[in-house]
């Protein structure tokens, strides 16, 4: 493991988290993809999050639209985005994916998409895609960053996942139970070892 890294994880995407952040002098800022699971998952994914909750201000996470990357990846993804400037108080979300179609070939990702959000950016009024969340709230959440943790849905706007979205979590939890399992297995033998 790195020195610099808080983690030790087999996970490419919390590895990358944690270059990124080591990488980030005083006052330095950084916007990175990152997949769903890195924000919900627990093991060392709750771990990274809530380092980089407490050192790092964690300001804005922008919600991308399933398909943002098609047809390179089906991963649902978010964009982080994060300072080298004290801890967080409050992360603003900013939800592109809940009333943006799929994005497919013939629905491509274009700029036109993020207009709201850069006009917006600055300013940081709450609307129907713009919400934000108190660290207490985070904290209470047991440190997941998962948007459907805070957003209100209405009844007929409940959010029903695509199946590249669930078999996305799945491959994602099944990741973190794999290497949870491996860090146990690790633990019993090395314990094994002073027996003898």
């Amino acid at each position: 493991m790195r020195e610099d890294f808080m983690v030790e994880t087999k996970s490419p995407e919390l590895n990358f988290v944690q270059h990124n952040m080591s990488l980030l002098k005083q006052g330095g800022e950084c916007g990175m993809v990152v997949p769903d699971g890195v924000l919900f998952q627990k093991g060392g994914a709750k771990q990274v999050r809530e380092h980089l909750l407490r050192e790092y201000d964690v300001h804005t996470i922008l919600i991308l639209p399933i398909g943002a990357f098609h047809p390179y990846t089906s991963v649902t993804t978010n964009v982080l985005f994060f300072k080298n400037e004290g801890s967080t108080d409050e992360v603003w979300y900013y939800d592109l994916r809940t009333s943006v179609e799929k994005i497919k070939k013939s629905t491509p990702l274009t700029e036109d998409h993020f207009e709201d959000f850069l006009q917006n950016y600055e300013s940081r009024e709450e609307s129907e895609q713009y919400f934000r969340v108190t660290i207490d709230e985070i904290e209470e959440q047991d440190y997941s960053l998962s948007y459907k943790d805070y957003k209100e849905f209405e009844e007929d706007e409940i959010e029903i996942p695509e199946p590249e979205e669930l078999l996305t979590e799945f491959i994602s939890l099944q990741e973190t139970i794999s290497e949870n399992a491996e860090d146990i297995l690790e633990e019993l033998d090395s314990e094994g070892d002073g027996d003898d």
